[in-house]
């Protein structure tokens, strides 16, 4: 009876603010007697509403009664109050989350495994042509708990599949394409083509993704030696002897989501990133910087595109790098700040060791210029880092990584 009380009060609230809102912006519009009739109505709703000893069925018929006055004479102004009123809560929402995006926590979600085993990007799993795909039940798990999408290429005609490859490079043939995130968004994309006989079937992935593993581990691509090739206008095609018939899946994998993490944004407004921090910055600003802020030399490679890089800070301003072997010593000593560091220059578990490259070949050391950071993937070999297109400046650092929240693998919770 309590909660219903509760309701009730909350409901005359609303009204008796409403009856006001009514007045003012409609009393122009309105007949002497509605005025009258309104603002009887709102007086007595409020008087009860006062009375702490006025009953739940009292308060209640009074509700109604401005109710019905309100429907009479309110318009747009009461018949709308619901929509005005929920646009403007998800508006207040709308603008607490792009606050607490912008000074606090970022969501961010890892693309590549250059920083792999300690955090993953997206992976792959690949079925064999012919093999079943997942059912329904399995798909939906795997999307709530690895955030899983499967792709299928299926067949239009019988015949033979074959394979595009670059005739200047002799790789498969990749293109980016203009395509739509969650269906709405624009992205660029990754198309393939699988032809069957001259039929061309092409899919799209995400640009990140890497799908020529996946083109490999389907058709075996281990080695091109004693493979026959056809043309098709000014494309080679390459015969993988596998025929299939028509409703045949002839490439299908599931795309498994890269760990999702908060970015922690105001952190470094009280301190300065120190090494061992797992960071993320953006490249605009120097994507196409050819040449060392500190020697006027040029750098190995530029970034050459605007996105978002999670890296490991190996260098703080000031400070000596080498690679000695699979350790990375700071000023002449092993790094310290991390636990990636000593896993990596012991070649523990799936850690690779550190590797020579770009700024850092093999005898090299770079210091690290003022105002500017050094970071590098813990998974080194694979990872296009600080080492080919240069520092990071300090004003470019958007945070460092704080949690986990996705998917629910072993890696979830507090970043490492």
């Amino acid at each position: 009876m309590a909660s219903e009380l509760k309701k009730i009060r909350k409901r005359a609230v609303d009204l008796i603010r409403m009856g006001d809102k009514v007045y003012h912006y409609r009393k122009d519009l309105l007949t002497a007697e509605q005025i009258q009739d309104l603002r009887d109505r709102t007086t007595d709703l409020e008087k009860d509403y006062k009375d702490k000893s006025t009953s739940a069925e009292t308060l209640n018929q009074r509700n109604e009664d401005l109710h019905e006055v309100l429907a009479a004479t309110g318009g747009k102004i009461y018949s709308n109050r619901s929509l005005h009123e929920n646009l403007e809560t998800i508006l207040v929402v709308a603008i607490v989350i792009v606050a607490f995006r912008i000074f606090f926590f970022q969501p961010f979600v890892i693309p590549t495994s250059s920083m792999y085993p300690t955090y993953s990007g997206m992976q792959s799993k690949t079925y064999e042509v012919g093999e079943p795909a997942p059912n329904v039940a399995q798909r939906v798990l795997q999307k709530i708990f690895r955030g899983g999408t499967h792709y299928q290429l299926t067949a239009q005609k019988d015949g033979e599949i074959k394979l595009p490859f670059r005739a200047d490079s002799g790789r498969l043939d990749f293109k980016s394409v203009r395509g739509r995130k969650w269906l709405i968004l624009p992205a660029i994309k990754t198309q393939f083509s699988v032809y069957i006989d001259n039929v061309q079937h092409t899919i799209q992935v995400p640009a990140e993704f890497r799908l020529d593993e996946v083109i490999i581990e389907t058709y075996k691509l281990n080695s091109t030696r004693n493979k026959t090739f056809d043309r098709a206008g000014n494309t080679i095609l390459m015969n993988t002897g596998i025929k299939v018939k028509k409703g045949d899946p002839i490439l299908q994998f599931d795309i498994l989501m890269g760990d999702a993490l908060f970015v922690n944004r105001f952190w470094y407004h009280f301190v300065q990133p120190k090494s061992g921090d797992a960071i993320v910055f953006r490249t605009e600003s120097f994507m196409d910087r050819k040449n060392d802020p500190a020697t006027g030399l040029p750098f190995p490679d530029t970034v050459g595109e605007d996105k978002f890089y999670i890296k490991r800070l190996v260098g703080e301003p000031g400070m000596t790098l080498k690679v000695e072997g699979t350790r990375l010593l700071q000023d002449g000593k092993p790094a310290t700040g991390a636990a990636a560091f000593e896993k990596n220059a012991n070649l523990e578990g799936e850690y690779p060791g550190y590797t020579y490259s770009g700024l850092l070949l093999e005898g090299k050391s770079y210091t690290v210029p003022e105002d500017h950071y050094f970071g590098m993937g813990d998974n080194s070999p694979a990872s296009k880092d600080c080492r080919s297109f240069g520092p990071v400046p300090k004003k470019k650092i958007i945070g460092s990584a704080n949690f986990i929240y996705y998917p629910f693998t072993k890696r979830w919770g507090v970043a490492k």
